[in-house]
C-alpha cells in the first residue's frame, strides 16, 4: 500500500492559512487521497503582535470546474484569488519584522536575525510534529520560511521542499533533499535571480504567471508529481 504523504503549506506574506488553501486547489484537486495538505498560520500579524500561528487541516472543498492546461477562463479565477493579500483577512507573516520589498534576496542571515526567527522556525517544527509532515511548501515569504526552516534545521523528518517564488537569506548552509522551484520570469515581486539553488538537487518548474502560484492543471500535476514520486 502506498504509504501516506502530509504536505504542511506555508502562505505568503499579508496572506492567511485559509486564503492560502483556496490558492493550493489546484494541487489539492490532483492530488492522490493519499496526500494531506495542511496549512499553518504564520506567527505575526499586522497588530504587530505574536498572533499565535493556527494549525488548518484539509477540509473538503467546493466542486471545481474542471481545468483545462489553457483555459483562459480558468487562469482569470485564479488569478482573482491570488493576490499576495486581502483586506477582509488578518495579514500574516512569518519573521519579527514585515521585510520590504527591496530587501528580498538582500537580508543576511546572521546570529541575531537567526535568534529573532527561531519562534517562527520553532512553530513550523511544532506542526511537523503534530502532523507528520515529510514535505514542506510555500510561497513567496512562506517559501522563504521553509527554505529558511530547512538551511536553519536540517530537519530529517522533511525529505523535500517546493518553493513557489520563493528566495534565501544571504549566507545559509545548503540543504541535502530535494527542492522544487516553481518561478516565472514575469515575477515582478522575486526575481528569479534569488531562486534557491543549495539544495541536494535542484528541479524548476516556469509558469507565465508572475508572482502566483501555479493555476493550469498540468503544472499542478506536475507538482503533486514531485510531491509522490520516490526519491
Amino acid at each position: 500500500m502506498a504509504h501516506r504523504i502530509v504536505v504542511l503549506c506555508l502562505h505568503g506574506a499579508r496572506q492567511d492559512a485559509d486564503l492560502f488553501r483556496r490558492y493550493c486547489a489546484p494541487l489539492i484537486r490532483y492530488s492522490p487521497a493519499r496526500v494531506e495538505f495542511h496549512f499553518l498560520d504564520a506567527l505575526y500579524c499586522d497588530s504587530g503582535l505574536d498572533c499565535g500561528g493556527e494549525m488548518k487541516p484539509m477540509e473538503p472543498m467546493e466542486p471545481m470546474e474542471p481545468m483545462e492546461p489553457d483555459s483562459a477562463d480558468h487562469a482569470a479565477r485564479a488569478a482573482d484569488m491570488n493576490d499576495e493579500g486581502d483586506s477582509r483577512r488578518r495579514k500574516r507573516w512569518w519573521w519579527p519584522r514585515e521585510l520590504e520589498l527591496d530587501e528580498i534576496g538582500r537580508v543576511e542571515w546572521t546570529a541575531e536575525f537567526a535568534l529573532e526567527c527561531e519562534p517562527a522556525l520553532e512553530s513550523i517544527s511544532r506542526a511537523i510534529e503534530e502532523t507528520g509532515a515529510s514535505v514542506l511548501l510555500g510561497f513567496s515569504q512562506g517559501a522563504n520560511a521553509a527554505v529558511t526552516y530547512m538551511e536553519a534545521r536540517q530537519d530529517s523528518r522533511i525529505d523535500r521542499v517546493v518553493s513557489c517564488c520563493g528566495y534565501n537569506f544571504l549566507g545559509v548552509p545548503s540543504v541535502d533533499v530535494p527542492i522544487l522551484n516553481v518561478i516565472s520570469d514575469d515575477d515582478r515581486v522575486v526575481p528569479i535571480r534569488f531562486t534557491p539553488l543549495n539544495f541536494k538537487s535542484v528541479r524548476i518548474l516556469k509558469h507565465d504567471k508572475g508572482h502566483r502560484m501555479v493555476t493550469r492543471a498540468n503544472d499542478a500535476r506536475l507538482v503533486v508529481d514531485f510531491i509522490t514520486r520516490q526519491f
